[in-house]
């Protein structure tokens, strides 16, 4: 009995398993990765103000190098996702001036710019500072980061890359060309697909 108690489980067991069926069902999922470049300042609707220091004593010059000729409170934000199969490719940022450029030069005045490294609270390939060195702004667009790929560098102010522009008089000999006056300035920084 004991024999043929095994055999008859035995065969239930294997009628089981030959008689399962298994089903499944499934269905497609798409991920979606955006292409995007983005660049701003950290405050850039309050503007600056560049303004070498009056002598104060008789027979002084204006002093171009005093604090009040220089300001480094904006800061370079920029987040990047490369185009698909842009494996070479990278983006930069350009900056140039407008406004009363001309007037500005002269009178023998230059607004020259440094940009630094990167703060390094964002992630990716932040890209460099063309210079290390002051760029001199003026209306052409000039590269000042290159190599940017899929990063972001953070938002705000202690966030990206430092600005720190600067107010010079570019040759001594020109002082008798500078005239008392405002001028209005815009920097636009763009960003652009190499």
């Amino acid at each position: 009995m004991k024999k043929l108690s095994l055999v008859s489980v035995l065969i239930f067991f294997f009628a089981v398993v030959v008689n399962a069926q298994s089903e499944s069902s499934n269905h497609n999922i798409q991920v979606k990765i955006p292409s995007f470049s983005f660049v701003g300042v950290s405050d850039a609707g309050q503007g600056i103000v560049l303004e070498p220091k009056a002598p104060s004593i008789a027979g002084g010059a204006l002093d171009f190098t005093a604090s009040s000729a220089s300001d480094d409170s904006k800061w370079l934000n920029y987040s990047s996702i490369l185009k698909k199969g842009n494996g070479s490719k990278s983006n930069s940022i350009s900056a140039a001036l407008t406004g009363d450029v001309d007037l500005l030069s002269a009178s023998g005045l230059e607004i020259v710019l440094t940009v630094s490294e990167d703060a390094g609270k964002g992630k990716g390939n932040t890209g460099a500072a063309v210079s290390s060195s002051p760029i001199v702004l003026d209306r052409t667009s000039k590269d000042v980061v290159t190599g940017i790929g899929n990063c972001y560098t953070g938002t705000g102010a202690t966030s990206g890359r430092q600005l720190t522009y600067s107010l010079n008089l570019n040759d001594p000999d020109q002082y008798g060309k500078l005239i008392s006056n405002d001028y209005y300035l815009t920097v636009t920084y763009t960003i652009t697909e190499n």
